[in-house]
Formats: structure tokens, C-alpha cells, sequence
């Protein structure tokens, strides 16, 4: 290709993309869609190749399409980042700050630690992603979260760790249950008379339960996948089957006494938790402040 890229272009591809739709494209950009039209089309022109088919119901990318969006995804998250770190610098504004934060950290511990850290500095902008460790990796990796909360041993894409506490994940039962009327500690055996309810695949809770519980010899076969611990802890409650999960996840359940803690002879699952982040990407000054909470237990596990 002879010419320069057009940023404005690519903005504009990007919000398509992101957006799944032309004209929310346009809406969010604020001008016309035959605008945001036009802008595609010198893209597709400069690129020689299609990017996208407009559907009844929005577009979908091709195959290029998708390759430029990573790259638009990262070019624009260092962009956001360039800002935020100038904004940072202004003694009249601290300017954002994007965390991603794996499904049990975002739900029992996150909250605590983002309270303590807007009382500090109540002039950033926060956003907070969810969802399991693999899906946090990927957005640490393409540039939309600086960095990530995680728990689990499936890291990927580059992303390296730094540990900030450790958990214990337990069997949970409901008190009404067969399992939790069984002589403690039950034997490991015992678990697979009873129905058992797991996270889904790409979660890094379901991750340490796999290797713990492979370790010591033990086939486990869930009867039911669920997105959430609340929703393991939810099920529990109802009597379906046991959960293993996270001790911070399980004490208001345990306080209530909705659920009953179950120890299992030869068995102790203990997990890091961990904070991912690129190695050749520097942290802005609103995420190295949002770091150093990390390093006081009280900030986390009050």
C-alpha cells in the first residue's frame, strides 16, 4: 500500500465493528451514515480487500475485517492509554483507568478494593470488564483493560503475572443435603456419588479445581457448566449438587448458613490470585496507584 493509513478511517471501521451496525456507528460518532459509508469504502479501497458484508441485521466481518479490528482494538487502547497518562499528569484531572477482573474477583473482591481507590482519587473514570480468566487475557493482550485480576493457571498471550493474595477453594454443600450429613472429613470417593456442579471451561476457578482434584486421582463429572460462583452457590442452596468454590465467594452464604462447608480427606485446593499484565506496556499513573492497594491484605480481604 503507497499511502498512509487514515486513522479517521480506521476509527470509523472500528466503531462499525464494535458496534455491529452502521447506523449506531454513525450515532456514536456523531455524523451521518453516509459518512461513516463513504470513510469504509476509501478503506476497503486503500486495503484492496473487504472488510465486512452488511447483513439484514447488522455486518459481520471477513476475515480481514477481523485481523484490522484486533489491530484497531490495540491502536486505540494505546491511544486511550496516551491519554489517560497526559490527563494523569494535569493537577486538575487523574483521567481513566480500564481494570478487567475475572468473574469471582469482580463479584467478592473488587468492589472493597474500587471503593478504597475512588475515596483516594475520586477523579478517575473507571471501567471495569468482566468475565473468566481466559477472556480477561485476551482483553489485556488487545489493549482494553491495562491490566487484569485473575485467578488460575490459564494465562495466555503474553500476559505475565504477579501474585497479590491467595484463596482456598472448598466443597460447599447445602445442610439439607446426603453429602453434608456424611461422618467429616467425607473421604474423596465419597464426591462422586453426588451430583456436581462446575464453572464453565476458560474459567480459572475451574482451571485449579481440574489439576487439584486430577492430582489426587479424582474424576469429576459435573452434571451442569455455570458462568458464575454466584450461580454454583445459588444452585447449591437449592439442593441440585455440591460446588467447589472460592472461601471469600462462599462466607455470606456460610454466615447464612445456606451452605455448609464439606472437608474432604486428601484433598486441599489453595489458588494464587494474580494481576496480569503486559511486560513491554507501562502502566499509566492511575494503574500503578490502583497496583499499590494490592500490596495491603486489608485493601483486598476487609
Amino acid at each position: 500500500f503507497n499511502e498512509a493509513m487514515n486513522l479517521h478511517s480506521l476509527r470509523i471501521f472500528h466503531a462499525i465493528a464494535s458496534e455491529g451496525s452502521f447506523t449506531r456507528a454513525a450515532k456514536l460518532l456523531v455524523i451521518s451514515q453516509p459518512a461513516v459509508s463513504q470513510q469504509l469504502q476509501q478503506l476497503e479501497s486503500q486495503f484492496e480487500m473487504k472488510l465486512l458484508d452488511r447483513l439484514p441485521r447488522g455486518v459481520k466481518l471477513t476475515r480481514e475485517g477481523e485481523v484490522l479490528y484486533s489491530y484497531s482494538s490495540r491502536i486505540f487502547a494505546i491511544e486511550n492509554e496516551c491519554e489517560a497518562t497526559m490527563s494523569a499528569m494535569s493537577e486538575n484531572s487523574y483521567g481513566r483507568l480500564a481494570i478487567g477482573a475475572s468473574t469471582t474477583i469482580f463479584d467478592y473482591l473488587l468492589p472493597t478494593m474500587v471503593s478504597i481507590y475512588l475515596k483516594e482519587f475520586p477523579n478517575i473514570e473507571l471501567q471495569l470488564e468482566v468475565g473468566n480468566t481466559e477472556k480477561i487475557c485476551n482483553m489485556i493482550a488487545d489493549g482494553v483493560v491495562e491490566f487484569g485480576l485473575l485467578e488460575g493457571t490459564n494465562i495466555t498471550n503474553g500476559v505475565e503475572i504477579n501474585s497479590f493474595g491467595t484463596d482456598e477453594m472448598v466443597v460447599v454443600a447445602s445442610p439439607n443435603c446426603e453429602l453434608a450429613n456424611l461422618p467429616l472429613p467425607i473421604k474423596l470417593e465419597d464426591l462422586t456419588n453426588y451430583p456436581f456442579i462446575s464453572r464453565e471451561k476458560g474459567s480459572g476457578s475451574q482451571a485449579v479445581i481440574e489439576s487439584a482434584i486430577a492430582e489426587v486421582g479424582l474424576l469429576l463429572n459435573p452434571i451442569v457448566r455455570l458462568g458464575s460462583t454466584a450461580a454454583i452457590l445459588r444452585s447449591v442452596e437449592a439442593e441440585l449438587g455440591f460446588g467447589i468454590v472460592s472461601s471469600i465467594a462462599a462466607k455470606t452464604a456460610l454466615e447464612n448458613e445456606k451452605i455448609k462447608i464439606i472437608p474432604v480427606e486428601g484433598l486441599k485446593i489453595a489458588r494464587k490470585l494474580l494481576m496480569g499484565f503486559l511486560p513491554d506496556r507501562q502502566l499509566s499513573i492511575a494503574a500503578k496507584s490502583f497496583v499499590l492497594l494490592l500490596e495491603d491484605p486489608k485493601n483486598i480481604f476487609s
